[in-house]
Order: structure tokens, then C-alpha cells, then sequence
């Protein structure tokens, strides 16, 4: 992802609180050039309400001060950008994971959290331990969390997520 793009001449940024944060919507575009609506921040939000999961796992909060939309701006972001990596057993530090759940008048899963994996905990064997496995969250307008199990996020979000890799 990169920069906001600039509004268009003439057009004002008009409010867009989500999560019942302040803040307003805007484009910026995935790095194969597709335009995908983002969620910036009012400039005197609190700290925790200036971003949520996406701007954190993506990163774009940090290197652009915004935060991608779950549902299909999410899944363009993922599509032209990450890699599926399939199996937890090839996960690594920097991968996300990403949960698709369905919502309220929807008919299909729809991408809806991301979290960063920080280090991949094994148990006996080979085997991934989601208890040790541990990852960065934040979720809606809480703390970010820097280290939170796979385990304990399954729990909230479910079982259905899948891990992508940064090309």
C-alpha cells in the first residue's frame, strides 16, 4: 500500500466515523495500482482510536497514517499483495493472519480481522502450539495488544483464518 491519494480538485473529505471513531474516508492504492477506500483518523482522536487491525497487521497506519476497510478493500489489498501460505506449520515472523467470518446480511465470509504473527511457538514434534504461537492485535478501538496468542485470538474470532505472507 501506499499514500493517501489527494482528493480530487474541488471535493472535501467528508466526515466518516467508524467504530464510533471520529475520522473521514479517503483512497490510496495497492502497489499493483488499485484504488481501495481507507479510513484516516480525525487529527485530535485519542491514541487508540487512531487506527484499528488492519492499519496495525498491514502496516499502513504506521508508515501512512491510515487503515484499510475490512470486507473488499481488504480482500484487494490481500489479493494484490500478500501471498496464501497455506499451512500455520510454514508461518513465520511478519505473516498475518487473517479471519473471515460471516456478518449480518451477508452471504459469503468476509475478511473482518488481522492480526501479526511476532513469533511461532512448536510443541511436541513439529507441531504449531497456538498457545505459544504469539502475534499483535488490536481490536477495534482497544490497546494494541503486542503479544496475544493464536489460541486466545481463535477464540474470539474463530477457527476460520488463514496466513499470508508479504511479496
Amino acid at each position: 500500500m501506499g499514500p493517501l491519494l489527494p482528493p480530487k480538485p474541488g471535493t472535501i473529505r467528508v466526515p466518516f466515523p467508524a467504530n464510533g471513531c471520529p475520522g473521514m474516508e479517503a483512497k490510496a492504492c495497492t502497489n499493483t495500482g488499485r484504488q481501495v477506500p481507507v479510513w484516516i483518523p480525525a487529527q485530535n482522536a485519542a491514541v487508540d482510536r487512531q487506527y484499528f487491525c488492519h492499519g496495525h497487521a498491514l502496516g499502513t497506519y504506521t508508515r501512512f497514517g491510515y487503515t484499510v476497510f475490512s470486507g473488499g478493500p481488504l480482500q484487494a489489498v490481500l489479493q494484490d499483495e500478500w501471498n496464501l501460505v497455506g499451512s500455520l506449520h510454514n508461518a513465520r515472523m511478519g505473516d498475518i493472519v487473517v479471519w473471515f467470518n460471516v456478518h449480518r446480511g451477508a452471504q459469503t465470509r468476509m475478511a473482518d480481522h488481522t492480526a501479526l504473527i511476532r513469533t511461532v511457538g512448536f510443541g511436541n514434534g513439529d507441531h504449531i502450539d497456538l498457545k505459544r504461537t504469539m502475534l499483535s492485535s488490536k481490536n477495534g478501538t482497544f490497546p494494541l495488544q503486542q503479544y496475544v496468542s493464536l489460541f486466545d485470538l481463535i477464540k474470539i474470532y474463530s477457527d476460520g483464518y488463514a496466513l499470508y505472507r508479504h511479496r
